[in-house]
């Protein structure tokens, strides 16, 4: 098994469900915390919410790119573009590697692509991912005599 850095959460949207099932089984194979949505509406409100309440701890969103009309998801593209949003890593897995997809990959910082039959791949991806938003580590201090004094503990 690959190393896997402890409490990677994921989020994963998917307009199928049995695609969102195969990231979901991906995910427990190598150990991700995973979320999901088939709404891509539902999924950046998610990640709006998070933001708003200071819990930024997705890794990355991994988004099954739709076949066909892409239209689905244009709006959960846009607020991800957001400067709250836009230093999140996104890996979408496609079918096929639409101009669509290549242009995103350039435009977007932080944005890969890989095809479904290479979804395995994606936790080289996910683990070698720098920690955008890393959660503060608040170490106890132990109790002085100052800081009992002091009212501080």
């Amino acid at each position: 098994m690959p190393l896997v850095i402890e409490n990677t959460k994921i989020l994963a949207v998917d307009i199928s469900p049995a695609m969102l099932e195969v990231l979901k089984n991906f995910a427990g194979k190598h150990g991700y915390d995973f979320d999901s949505h088939s709404d891509p509406a539902d999924a950046a409100d998610l990640i709006e919410r998070r933001v708003e309440q200071f819990e930024t701890d997705f890794r990355c969103v991994v988004l099954g790119w739709p076949e066909g009309d892409s239209a689905i998801i244009a709006e959960f593209l846009s607020r991800l573009s957001s400067p709250d949003h836009c230093d999140l890593p996104l890996v979408i897995i496609c079918h096929e590697l639409t101009a669509e997809i290549v242009s995103l990959t350039k435009k977007r910082a932080r944005t890969t692509a890989l095809l479904w039959s290479n979804y395995q791949k994606a936790s080289e991806l996910i683990d070698q991912l720098p920690l955008v938003r890393a959660p503060k580590i608040v170490k106890p201090q132990p109790e002085t005599a100052d800081s009992r004094a002091q009212g501080e503990v």
